[in-house]
């Protein structure tokens, strides 16, 4: 698997291009900014795009759907839950064409991806789903902290012990783990510490 991030938006919002090795499709997650240069990018790395992930629908992170949809035809999953959060962007900006829940799986580019329920109601990790969830087929774990859009905060034990059990899988499995860390929201956080999780576990992206 690969991962290539791509920055972009006045609010410097990250959006990731993921790609089985081999493979000419391609998956986007939270395609927030101006379409045109994520195309670009997906273009230069040989690729289709053959499905867009939305990890919530602030307007940051589903900027650039639409025009990617239009151009490409690809495929939007969105949690279902989202769409009806009024705040957020309107439904047919986001065009969903599938939805996920917690614990759900879906493949697409010939990766498979699932859903970690949350420890509710701290909305802390779950870890006895997530060591569930965890084989030797993963090869990567994506999380946000601070969270969009509960707002939670991952707390130093939660991902120290969340660093604990990948790295007892990859001495298991024998292969690397990576971690994608996506946490723009780390400098706005006010009476609470973020912490810095590229210190916790090395291979974090």
């Amino acid at each position: 698997m690969q991962i290539q991030t791509l920055v972009g938006g006045y609010l410097y919002t990250n959006c990731y291009m993921v790609w089985n090795e081999g493979s000419d499709t391609c998956v986007l997650v939270d395609p927030g900014f101006d379409a045109e240069k994520i195309l670009e990018k997906v273009r230069a790395a040989g690729k289709k795009v053959e499905a867009i992930f939305l990890t919530h629908t602030h307007f940051d992170h589903v900027f650039g759907v639409k025009d990617i949809v239009d151009a490409t035809g690809c495929k939007v999953y969105v949690c279902k839950e989202e769409l009806g959060i009024e705040h957020h962007t309107k439904p047919r900006e986001i065009c969903a064409t599938d939805f996920y829940g917690e614990a759900d799986q879906v493949t697409a580019a010939g990766l498979t991806f699932r859903v970690v329920p949350a420890d509710v109601p701290s909305f802390q990790i779950n870890f006895r789903a997530l060591d569930s969830l965890v084989t030797e087929k993963t090869q990567a774990i994506i999380l946000n902290s601070p969270n969009n859009p509960s707002g939670v905060v991952y707390t130093v034990e939660t991902l120290k012990k969340l660093a604990r059990l990948l790295e007892e899988k990859v001495m298991e499995y024998g292969h690397p783990i990576y971690l994608v860390s996506d946490e723009p929201y780390r400098e706005l956080t006010y009476g609470v510490e973020a912490p810095w999780i590229p210190s916790l576990y090395s291979d974090t992206v």
